[in-house]
């Protein structure tokens, strides 16, 4: 697979949020999320840790958060943000390397950044019964076109954040490697044996090229693309927890339940009835 197969990242919006915190997410153990997640900080403050790191986030403050990083939070009672969550799909990625911690940015309440977040937020289909309205054709276009607006914002500020941020990894066996498990989506261990033979590389190749080129060991994108289908399956809500496990070779329902919960903080039913309640 040569650089000219490249593809262009595919942004798919996820939650906007610009309310009082809601309670069910004021506090928050540790976690991981597949989506880039964007805080701004309007009243109050927020202790968050990762990786042994604590930092604060204050009124004023953007917090921005890449995928895959695990974390915990607490906010201060009665803190007000706005959120952004979205993720990016690139040629079998989730995010586009590299991933880097947790940042925090004073910002001006008049910022172009803020400004346009909140127009965001204020397109968000109406909710009739629980169950966002579905969006007509010409709003769904201005919510993009908004979304894009944004997402030129946020990557200007990124770019200075991690300047060696772009589009492209040196070596094209990544892809290989990543082709192998296009429609091999599983919680079962890596079965280097077959892998071996399909992508002609030795176990310490795939591992030193996978991790080299991502930033992420194979086992860890492996579980993050698990997790990102799980909670796919569970918003649709078409099938039972007891598919969805069957689906992804856990070994029963509460194999999946235990493995989720250590994943988001929740069980699967407590984190798909909280999607209709908050950001």
């Amino acid at each position: 697979m040569s650089q000219s197969s490249f593809q262009k990242p595919n942004y798919l919006l996820g939650a906007t949020y610009d309310a009082p915190v809601h309670p069910a997410y004021s506090r928050q153990a540790r976690h991981t999320e597949v989506y880039y997640t964007s805080w701004y900080i309007n009243k109050g403050r927020v202790l968050i840790e990762q990786s042994g790191e604590r930092i604060i986030g204050e009124s004023g403050n953007w917090i921005f958060f890449d995928p895959m990083c695990p974390r915990a939070h607490r906010f201060e009672d009665q803190s007000e943000i706005v959120s952004i969550r979205f993720q990016i799909r690139w040629h079998g990625l989730d995010y586009l390397p590299p991933l880097i911690p947790v940042r925090v940015e004073q910002d001006e309440a008049d910022s172009p950044l803020l400004r346009v977040s909140r127009q965001l937020c204020r397109l968000n289909p109406k909710v009739t019964e629980g169950k966002p309205a579905p969006l007509q054709a010409a709003d769904y276009c201005h919510q993009q076109a908004v979304f894009y607006e944004w997402l030129s914002l946020w990557h200007q500020l990124r770019d200075r954040q991690a300047p060696e941020t772009g589009l492209g990894l040196e070596d094209p066996r990544v892809f290989t490697i990543m082709d192998y498990y296009r429609d091999r989506i599983s919680i079962q261990p890596i079965d280097f044996s077959a892998l071996q033979q399909a992508v002609q590389l030795s176990r310490p190749q795939i591992n030193r090229i996978f991790k080299s080129g991502t930033g992420l060991s194979l086992h860890q994108w492996l579980v993050s693309r698990c997790l990102d289908e799980a909670q796919k399956e569970i918003r649709k809500g078409k099938l039972s927890i007891k598919e969805i496990a069957a689906q992804l070779q856990f070994y029963d329902a509460a194999h999946m339940t235990r493995w989720f919960r250590t994943q988001t903080g929740r069980s699967p039913s407590e984190w798909r009835a909280l999607q209709s309640e908050a950001h």
